[in-house]
Formats: C-alpha cells, sequence, structure tokens
C-alpha cells in the first residue's frame, strides 16, 4: 500500500512568508496567540498585524486569515471544481435564451 501523501494547503510556504515578513508561519503563530487572537473578530487581528508588527496591508490581511484558518477560527475554502455545460445555440430567431431556461438568476 503506497504511503499517504501529506496534506497540501493552498497556504503560501514558509519561506515565501519570511522573504516578505521576516517570519515563518509558527512565528506568526505564536505571536498572534501572545497578543490574544484567538478572541481578536478579523479585522482587529489584521489591524494589529499593519500597527504593532508593521506588515505591508496585504501581508496583514495573509497572516490573519492564516492563522485563523490554523486555529480554527475560520473555515479552509475547498478548492473550487466548476461544472460546465454545454448549450446547444438555439436554430430558431430570438430564443436565446432556452438554454437558460429554469436558471435561478
Amino acid at each position: 500500500m503506497p504511503a499517504k501523501k501529506p496534506k497540501e494547503t493552498k497556504r503560501s510556504s514558509d519561506e515565501a512568508v519570511k522573504a516578505k515578513t521576516g517570519k515563518v508561519w509558527a512565528e506568526w503563530f505564536k505571536i498572534l496567540d501572545k497578543a490574544g487572537a484567538k478572541k481578536m473578530p478579523h479585522k482587529e487581528i489584521a489591524l494589529y498585524l499593519y500597527e504593532k508588527q508593521k506588515l505591508p496591508a496585504w501581508w496583514c490581511q495573509m497572516v490573519a486569515v492564516g492563522y485563523e484558518q490554523e486555529r480554527g477560527l475560520r473555515q479552509k475554502i475547498p478548492e473550487m471544481r466548476w461544472r460546465i455545460q454545454r448549450f446547444e445555440k438555439p436554430h430558431h430567431g430570438g430564443a436565446a435564451r432556452e438554454g437558460l431556461r429554469g436558471v435561478d438568476r
């Protein structure tokens, strides 16, 4: 039986985070735990990272979301799989909506 692959996440790598923020994920999680972020709303976590940790705005959001996901405070969004249906073009005039009948708007 083949070995199980480690669970993949869509989160940025430690190397990428460290290159842009100076710290890896585990360091950010420890800092945010110490700051009491488990009890903070998202906006407050991001503001803490911006004002106290001096992160750029984009990275404040990235680190805050990564923290919330790691601590179970935010649901991870599964990878979307889109289903594409082929609609035949109607052969009669003016009935282009025929293929969309029954679709909610």
